[in-house]
């Protein structure tokens, strides 16, 4: 047996014998937990904020990352987006959406505009 350590994505470091390495499981409080379960419960929460809730909430009971993309059908970088997120900004950081990169034909037609 070899004994491993590496650093995750959420930036925890994990730690023990080469086997089958499992993320820690996602830091939360009682109020956030109680937040996110209300949010599922309740039928006029949007379902992507169902979804990352659910994504949380299994991560905090430490589920690994390709099980709750399965478990969610979801993919697996969904999966660590919505973790990284949760461990930055807590509850705020599911209700928003993360700022996206303007497309390439955004910007040409911009850069036209100016030339005009």
């Amino acid at each position: 047996m070899v004994f491993s350590r590496r650093r995750l994505r959420s930036g925890a470091i994990e730690s023990g014998f080469e086997s089958k390495l499992r993320p820690f499981a996602l830091a939360m409080d009682p109020e956030q937990k109680a937040q996110l379960e209300s949010w599922v419960r309740a039928r006029a929460t949007p379902q992507k904020i169902v979804l990352r809730s659910r994504i949380c909430l299994l991560a905090h009971e430490g589920h690994g990352n390709r099980q709750i993309a399965r478990q969610l059908s979801t993919s697996r970088p969904t999966v660590l987006l919505w973790r990284d997120r949760f461990a930055a900004s807590g509850v705020a950081g599911l209700e928003h959406e993360p700022p996206r990169k303007a497309s390439s034909q955004r910007l040409e037609d911009t850069l036209i505009l100016v030339r005009l």
